[in-house]
């Protein structure tokens, strides 16, 4: 996250033990497509809520592809 004058970037490292893994946000086409769009900015943009009380999203089909 940035400040509200875009001078500092603010990491936010949670201190609770979980057992709840989600994937990597850049890895959401949704998130990925609006980071494509404002350039690295933090993107707004998800197609499922993160928050309290959320249901795990579905994984996307993401493929490597090898030369």
């Amino acid at each position: 996250m940035t400040s509200s004058d875009y001078s500092k970037l603010v990491i936010w490292c949670p201190t609770a033990e979980t057992d709840t893994r989600l994937y990597c946000l850049a890895q959401n086409p949704c998130y990925r497509n609006c980071m494509t769009a404002k350039g690295y900015f933090q993107s707004h943009m998800l197609d499922y809520y993160l928050g309290t009380g959320m249901e795990t999203p579905q994984k996307p089909e993401i493929e490597i592809i090898e030369k």
